[in-house]
Order: C-alpha cells, then structure tokens, then sequence
C-alpha cells in the first residue's frame, strides 16, 4: 500500500505564532507575578502593623523590593518569585521564641524602669517564652486565598487582550 500524506497549508506560520504568543505569555506572567509579590510584601507590612509586632522597623523595612535586608528573586525561565527577608530574628518574632536570662542596666523612677547602657544597678530578666505574632504565616494564609482569584483574573485579561491583538 503506498504511504499517503496530507499538507496543512501555513502550518509553519501557526507553530512560529504559537512559539511567539508562548513567549509572550511568559514575559508578560512574570511582570503579573512581580506585581503579586508587591501585593505579598504589602500584606507582609500590613500584618506586621496590625498584629503590632514590637520592632524597631527594621523588620518592616527588609519586607520591601530593594530593603537593605530582603529577598526578592525573580527568575523567568522557571517562572520564580521568591520573597522574604534575611533579618535573623524574624522567624522568631513569627514562630516565638526562648527568651535567656539577661541584665539590664537602667534604673527605676517611681514604677518605670529607665536603661541607661552606663548605670551600675539594673534589673535581670528572668528567663520564659515569648509567644510568636505569626505576621508571616497569616500573610500567606491571605495571599493564598487571593492569587487563585487574581491568577485567574489575569488570564482572562490576557486571553482578551491576545484575541484583540491577533485574530
């Protein structure tokens, strides 16, 4: 039996077309997902402030694109966003933490204790546990509930937007 084909006319034009709006997709998801990291910082900072975190903003400045302390990665081959920061004590300010024994120098007036760094009398804090603010983990409880919606939201912008543009 003799081999029998059939030509697609202009099937290379579609695959070229197809590669094109790929790459399109791809550039134009990253710059929706940088967008997304900003919302996550911004819910970061806003968790921070409402669940009054004692800081001396140091914790809430490294939550921001370019902080002295902050991560923020974006590869766009793999389609990565990474966020965070690289203050120490954050995961401890999150989770809770041990708290050692330590002295303060400072003194008392009346009922308020005053540090003074070059006072000879002072008080010991005695060791306990402090319990975590979990400013992070309910960040990201709020950011998972609204990516989906704003994930979709996107693609149905982009699909419209592409549909104007090429057909």
């Amino acid at each position: 039996m003799a081999r029998r084909g059939m030509k697609i006319r202009n099937l290379d034009h579609f695959i070229r077309a197809m590669g094109d709006l790929a790459n399109d997709a791809k550039q134009d998801f990253t710059t929706f997902l940088e967008g997304e990291g900003f919302k996550l910082l911004d819910i970061v900072q806003d968790k921070i402030i409402g669940m009054e975190v004692v800081d001396t903003r140091r914790l809430l400045n490294s939550f921001d694109k370019g902080g002295n302390d902050n991560v923020w990665t974006i590869k766009n081959g793999g389609l990565t966003l990474e966020i965070g920061t690289n203050v120490e004590y954050a995961a401890a300010v999150n989770d809770g933490h041990r708290q050692k024994r330590r002295w303060v120098p400072g003194r008392w007036k009346g009922d308020k204790f005053i540090y003074d760094p070059n006072s000879d009398t002072g008080m010991m804090l005695t060791e306990r546990f402090v319990p975590g603010k979990p400013y992070w983990d309910n960040a990201i409880a709020t950011f998972e509930r609204i990516f989906p919606q704003d994930g979709q939201q996107w693609v149905d912008k982009w699909v419209q937007i592409q549909q104007r543009r090429r057909f």
